[in-house]
């Protein structure tokens, strides 16, 4: 199990349009002084301390009714980056992300949920943060993190079916979850091959954001409660 710890204060200047409700288009500039500690562990990376410049355009479109756990709409959030210097690349390079969701409600009690995401950089130069998989909201059978790399995909599907018509107490909703998962995170020259697994539990919303109660079994015996 490799932790570490990424400091990058800094700041940025974005310039956008919007279209209207549910999107808009931005382009910025963000310089960010990047610090990188091992905290536990082998290192996937070692300890650096540099200067990270890039330019950005991004277009994001929502029109979802919850930002938690919504019963329709569309979500979906696209990045490109021109990565001008970085303390663990040798040139700039290009840097791709995208994430989307679909929801829709399928009877008053239940609510379909999918996800599709990935990212990835020109030649296989390393990104910082590197993308990552693992962890209660995505992978949930792998540790927090487990997958790193510098491409990533990660597609789900998820059924949920409301276990009460109003909010309770501080929970909020609760819904019984049944999740399938995909993906896998991996540097240039490792294996793409997905990892799988499966959840079943009950979801919450509150006041921090979506809890999850529950178990996840994946491949090679990964498991999660």
């Amino acid at each position: 199990l490799y932790t570490f710890r990424l400091k990058e204060p800094g700041f940025g200047v974005d310039l956008g349009i919007a279209g209207g409700r549910f999107s808009e288009l931005r382009f910025g500039y963000q310089l960010a002084r990047q610090t990188l500690d091992t905290t536990q562990g082998t290192p996937v990376l070692p300890d650096i301390q540099g200067n990270q410049s890039l330019l950005r355009l991004r277009f994001a479109f929502d029109n979802q009714d919850r930002a938690a756990i919504p019963t329709h709409g569309i979500r979906s959030l696209t990045e490109a980056q021109w990565v001008m210097a970085s303390p663990v690349a040798q040139k700039a390079y290009p840097y791709f992300s995208s994430d989307f969701s679909w929801a829709r409600l399928l009877a008053p009690r239940y609510i379909f949920i999918t996800t599709i995401n990935g990212g990835t950089t020109g030649s296989g130069q390393i990104p910082l943060p590197l993308f990552s998989l693992g962890g209660s909201l995505r992978l949930r059978a792998l540790d927090r993190n487990q997958l790193l790399g510098s491409s990533y995909y990660y597609g789900s599907m998820n059924l949920l079916r409301s276990l009460s018509d109003k909010p309770l107490s501080m929970f909020g909703k609760l819904y019984l979850a049944g999740s399938y998962e995909i993906g896998n995170a991996f540097f240039r020259h490792q294996s793409a091959n997905p990892f799988q697994d499966g959840s079943f539990g009950i979801v919450g919303e509150t006041f921090i954001g979506v809890i999850f109660f529950g178990g996840s079994v994946g491949e090679d015996g990964d498991a999660k409660i």
